[in-house]
């Protein structure tokens, strides 16, 4: 992340940006909702490969199955820029059926986007503000109950 930055920066091209890559991002260790917010902040965001994974490898598996709570916060990130570029599922349908497979990508997004207009920009922006580990805990409570 840092370097894409730094070569951003000395590129300093209006049409050059990023695409990020969920997995890979979770690979190295990084976050990629402080990416989203990051890239989007400077409309560099120009793309995402989203699945989901362990961190190990790049295993591409449906959103949300194993890190529902990075993927909710980098959706967050993506409303709270306006991102409204292309999301590109990265996942490896193997036993599963592709087409059903995709139909539950679409509703964990469609899902987690959801309970982002529940709660609400606003509250989740001064709950980050707060910096408070409780309230933030408590939002994720919230998130687990569906919203409410």
């Amino acid at each position: 992340m840092g370097v894409t930055g730094m070569m951003l920066n000395d590129i300093n091209r209006e049409n050059i940006g990023v695409t990020l890559d969920y997995c890979h991002m979770l690979m190295k260790h990084e976050n990629p909702a402080f990416a989203a917010d990051i890239f989007g902040s400077q409309n560099k965001l120009y793309g995402i490969h989203l699945n989901d994974g362990y961190g190990v490898h790049d295993d591409g598996l449906m959103i949300g199955t194993s890190t529902p709570f990075k993927t909710l916060e980098m959706l967050y990130y993506f409303k709270k820029h306006n991102y409204d570029h292309a999301i590109y599922f990265d996942t490896f349908p193997v036993i599963e059926e592709a087409a059903a497979e995709c139909e539950r990508n679409i509703e964990m997004i469609e899902y987690m986007d959801k309970l982002i207009d529940q709660v609400g920009m606003e509250k989740i922006q001064k709950i980050i503000d707060s910096n408070d580990a409780i309230a933030a805990s408590k939002l994720m409570i919230n998130f687990f109950r569906g919203g409410e």
